[in-house]
């Protein structure tokens, strides 16, 4: 899928690593797997919200039963108003899918304000999708 639209997030890395193994080991592959065909179609829109709307990672169940540093992180990052936010992979980082207008130094601030008040130890960075270079995209 190609974007048109820059994609802005909110990155939050936990002091804290989980085993890739350990997490898929306690997940569980649903009889009738959902299909990523919203996601592709809303990124080939470029609409933030249907992303957002489609985006599921069934890696996020058992990386929380595991940490419960993921837990309070993803907590943190939703009682702080960040929108779609999920789980990285296998974690342990999480993300949030920002609107377009919003001010993602901010927001990691604030975040960063947040955690320090909880004593959640994490590092948060504003960062942003980049455009492949179509000779990359052809290999």
């Amino acid at each position: 899928v190609e974007l048109d639209t820059e994609l802005r997030f909110i990155v939050a890395f936990p002091a804290t690593s989980l085993s890739t193994a350990r997490v898929y080991g306690q997940s569980v592959v649903p009889r009738h797997p959902a299909s990523s065909q919203l996601l592709v179609d809303a990124m080939e829109m470029g609409d933030i919200l249907k992303m957002g709307g489609a985006m599921m990672n069934r890696l996020a169940e058992p990386a929380t039963k595991i940490s419960t540093l993921v837990t309070d992180l993803l907590e943190e990052m939703w009682n702080c108003g960040l929108p779609r936010c999920q789980l990285t992979g296998s974690g342990s980082a999480c993300f949030s899918l920002l609107d377009e207008n919003s001010d993602g130094n901010t927001l990691a601030m604030h975040l960063r304000s947040a955690l320090n008040a909880r004593k959640i130890p994490a590092v948060v960075i504003p960062a942003r999708s980049i455009a492949v270079p179509r000779s990359l995209r052809e290999i």
